[in-house]
């Protein structure tokens, strides 16, 4: 519903307003088929973005505060456009295509139609495309055309009766949906609604026409001032409307002061809504994968420490009540059961039936006690099978985002040992300021006196390179040396020092000596308080304190 033909029609209304004599600062994209275009905005010159969305099945266009811009995978778009003054925001007048008039005739097309085709143009004042966010080889330096037909205000009474009784077979619905091809199935649902009027008819009345002219009419006179909601259908689905729905009466519902509010929101909670069920279900069937694999595992150790000892006992036992059968020397004792079928029982030719019959009891023995060891490894699943269902019951009952995150967050471990989730834990990260500078080096930097001698002493190898502040108190500072046969760069030690001079008692002295050798030529004496250590050896370089 965001880009139903009347709400986007009633956003350009706000929009028309909010933009007039904007200034277009910057354009630029960050994420496929979404562009951003901040503005700045009278008359307090506020900074706004206008983001577009033109991915195929989920358009959208919106106000909204300044997106942050990422320093990577950024690109600038349409340069031509910057320091342009907006002049004017209009609609097509049947179509989902916005233009964005800009001074000197230019303007910038968006066409909204939910598909593949959707796209954003910069076309001059001759029509001649300049740029297009999508398929700029293609389409740039074409002409672009824009058919004009006549808008939904100028059809009258009569023509609506014509076409309704010239395309009606039956499905009224479907026939409105000719007539109103920009309508949608939401405000077609609604019309019949409020008409009571079913849908499947296979003649239409008089009456029945001049009741759906007469409410069509009253539902464009509501889009004119509209009243935009969100309403929330079910768990999963939400529906934004410029006007009540009727039909959904009895629904919660959320009442925005503007459509751009109300757009904002939607996209939001649809990307938030897709996100949080993505996340959901990839925990939810990894914990499910996992308590299918322990319960298989169970059952096995089960079966094997139910059935083997009591086998062997039995056959030991069988043996016995055999005695006057078996003789010294024979292999194997045939014995019915009640099924009128035969057991097998195999024997030691070289031993007595009773010492056959004691084998097969200490065979049963010493099954009995690998299944003490069997019971330990039984009991640990079983529990680990308990913590799991528990973790896929709380997993499921998660609601929201910050539901799951937290879930998440809290189980943290167990669902790490599992690989259900992936990553370092906090635990691994070490506890220090980190940079990375010129060439791809990692610098860390010490936080405190104790600090700075786990640094120095436990995380630090000896061809790193430690970097102090001279003379006066400071972080200590090292530079992660991952390749020793590769001379580290000269540009690197710079920013290494650079570092180690912000991070001391210099910090706003524009020339400061920081002295640098290999860690391995760095001791801590004995007894010496914390954070203290000799250099055997040592370079001074002069730095101005400043951070990469």
């Amino acid at each position: 519903m965001p880009i139903n033909y009347f709400t986007l029609k009633a956003l350009v209304t706000e929009l028309d307003t909010l933009l007039c004599n904007a200034v277009i600062q910057k354009i630029f994209t960050q994420q496929r088929n979404e562009l951003l275009i901040y503005l700045v905005c009278p008359p307090v010159q506020e900074i706004k973005t206008l983001r577009i969305s033109v991915e195929p099945k989920f358009n959208y266009l919106y106000l909204c505060e300044p997106i942050p811009r990422a320093r990577k995978n950024s690109v600038d778009l349409f340069p031509k456009l910057l320091g342009s003054k907006i002049q004017k925001v209009s609609i097509h007048p049947l179509d989902r295509i916005i233009s964005i008039i800009i001074e000197s005739k230019k303007q910038l097309i968006i066409r909204l139609y939910n598909t593949v085709n959707s796209n954003i143009l910069f076309i001059d004042s001759n029509y001649i495309v300049q740029e297009s966010f999508k398929r700029n080889k293609e389409l740039g330096g074409s002409l672009f055309q824009l058919q004009m037909p006549p808008g939904i205000s100028m059809m009258t009474f009569e023509n609506f009766s014509q076409r309704l009784l010239k395309n009606h077979k039956g499905d009224l619905y479907q026939t409105l949906k000719k007539i109103f091809p920009n309508l949608g199935l939401i405000y077609i649902n609604e019309l019949l609604y409020r008409t009571n009027i079913s849908p499947n008819l296979p003649e239409l009345s008089n009456q029945i026409i001049q009741e759906s002219w007469n409410e069509i009419q009253n539902m464009f006179l509501e889009m004119i001032n509209p009243h935009p909601s969100i309403i929330h259908i079910s768990k999963n689905e939400n529906i934004l409307s410029i006007i009540d729905l009727h039909q959904f009466a009895d629904k919660r519902k959320e009442v925005f002061a503007s459509v751009n509010e109300a757009i904002k929101f939607y996209v939001r909670e649809i990307y938030h809504g897709k996100s949080f069920r993505d996340e959901k279900l990839e925990v939810s069937r990894r914990l499910k994968d996992e308590i299918e694999r322990l319960e298989n595992k169970l059952r096995k150790i089960e079966d094997q420490m139910l059935t083997q000892a009591v086998n062997y006992e039995e056959m030991g036992h069988l043996i016995l009540t055999n005695l006057q059968n078996i003789n010294k020397g024979m292999k194997e004792l045939s014995l019915p059961n009640p099924n009128d079928e035969k057991i097998f029982i195999q024997l030691d030719s070289s031993l007595t039936p009773i010492a056959n019959a004691q084998r097969y009891f200490n065979k049963a023995k010493k099954i009995k006690e690998s299944n003490k060891e069997m019971q330990s490894r039984h009991n640990h699943l079983k529990n680990r099978l308990q913590e799991l269902r528990r973790l896929y019951n709380e997993s499921d009952n998660c609601s929201t985002m910050n539901e799951i995150k937290t879930f998440i967050s809290t189980n943290s471990k167990i669902l790490r040992e599992l690989n259900i989730i992936k990553g370092k834990s906090n635990e691994s990260i070490p506890p220090f300021r980190i940079f990375t500078i010129t060439g791809g080096y990692e610098v860390l930097v010490g936080k405190n006196s104790k600090n700075n001698d786990l640094l120095t002493i436990k995380y630090s190898k000896p061809n790193d390179i430690w970097f102090h502040a001279r003379g006066v108190s400071g972080s200590h500072t090292v530079l992660k040396v991952k390749d020793k046969s590769k001379k580290v760069p000269n540009e690197a030690i710079q920013q290494a020092a650079c570092i180690a001079a912000y991070y001391s008692k210099m910090r706003k002295s524009s020339n400061v000596p920081v002295a640098y050798c290999e860690r391995k030529y760095v001791r801590k004496p004995k007894n010496a308080p914390e954070g203290t250590v000799l250099l055997e050896r040592e370079e001074v370089i002069f730095v101005t304190p400043t951070l990469p």
